[in-house]
């Protein structure tokens, strides 16, 4: 996978930020508008890409370790559409990469209702930690 600077900077800029100790307990990583599956050893479709066990393609482990030593309490997986109730224990959301046609046949686009309960999420404290690198995305 090739990594273009701008990207590879980016990484290192937000690892750094994370550095400094988190009040969040829980930070949850989006696996529904990044939803991207592959075929394991026995053919079947897994996960990956931006998952929090992710230690061949992206590092994402790496970060969520990050998370954990500077004092987030727990790591979760949003596998659903955001909404009140399943972000209410969260307090951070990580909504990374969102798929399109090339990542994904049937990808998960954001609708104005989960746009807005998201944006009602934020309003109650929540932060949303936004990641993108593809063009498609922009």
């Amino acid at each position: 996978m090739k990594i273009n600077l701008l990207s590879r900077l980016t990484f290192v800029m937000i690892f750094f930020a994370i550095q400094a100790p988190i009040r969040a307990q829980v930070v949850t990583v989006d696996n529904y508008y990044n939803h991207e599956t592959k075929k394991n050893v026995n053919g079947q479709l897994e996960d990956y890409h931006y998952l929090w066990d992710d230690k061949e393609w992206t590092g994402f482990s790496i970060f969520g370790e990050a998370f954990k030593k500077n004092g987030a309490k727990k790591l979760n997986v949003l596998k659903e559409a955001p909404t009140l109730v399943n972000l209410k224990s969260t307090n951070v959301y990580l909504i990374v990469d969102p798929d399109h046609l090339a990542d994904n046949a049937s990808p998960n686009f954001m609708t104005t209702r989960q746009a807005a309960v998201i944006a009602k999420w934020v309003k109650k404290g929540g932060v949303l930690f936004l990641m993108g690198n593809d063009k498609q995305n922009a």
